[in-house]
């Protein structure tokens, strides 16, 4: 079986992108200087959540996903991030690829929630790797291998940078997935409370709801 390995040099968020995402530089080498024609890559991230420390607060803010601070050490677990695929361009021995993550827009998914919860550092990710490999044989033949199933790389994230590529597409924004039902009873009371835009709305109901407590 040919050898593949993989690294992350690097990361920033994705430039081109029609959604928030975060571009991982992904290094991806071959042994012997095989000459590669192209690599059908899949690839799953996940969140390592057991390998950083948290702070009190964003233990408090991580209640939703792993309950009272005080079983972390049994409840931190790997949160799934996204599974996606990368067409990896001809090359030889070895090259560097920008590895697409999408940050996703919904604030009840759990990656949305663990980003959230924290303050600064990195994410501890792992990503596993799977897909196929076409390159030439020694007579010059094409041959196709197997991208081994323990093929991995881990990587600290900075929660600066998945910040950073949200930023760009929704600045001093959060998007909240809102039933229509809701959403028209909402409109209702922006009505009626004369409200020039839905945080203002949102505003004043939770001043109604703060002040009658």
């Amino acid at each position: 079986m040919l050898r593949v390995s993989f690294a992350v040099d690097g990361c920033k968020p994705a430039p081109l992108a029609g959604a928030p995402a975060v571009a991982l530089a992904l290094r991806v080498s071959v042994a012997e200087g095989v000459p590669v024609h192209a690599v059908l890559l899949r690839c799953e991230a996940r969140i390592e959540a057991a390998r950083r420390a948290y702070a009190p607060p964003e233990q408090e803010a991580l209640f939703d996903l792993f309950g009272e601070p005080a079983r972390h050490a049994r409840t931190l677990r790997a949160v799934p991030w996204v599974q996606t695929s990368l067409l990896v361009p001809a090359f030889r021995d070895e090259v560097v690829v920008d590895l697409p993550l999408p940050c996703g827009t919904d604030f009840d998914a759990p990656v949305a929630k663990y980003f959230e919860a924290l303050d600064a550092g990195e994410v501890p990710l792992t990503l596993l790797f799977s897909g196929t490999v076409f390159h030439a044989r020694a007579d010059g033949a094409l041959q196709v291998s197997p991208v081994s199933w323990t093929s991995e790389a881990r990587f600290g994230l900075p929660v600066s940078v998945y910040r950073e590529a949200f930023e760009r597409h929704h600045p001093g924004s959060a998007l909240l997935p809102i039933p229509r039902d809701v959403l028209e009873r909402l409109r209702r009371y922006k009505a009626a409370r004369g409200a020039a835009t839905w945080a203002q709305a949102i505003d004043a109901l939770l001043t109604d709801h703060e002040g009658a407590s």
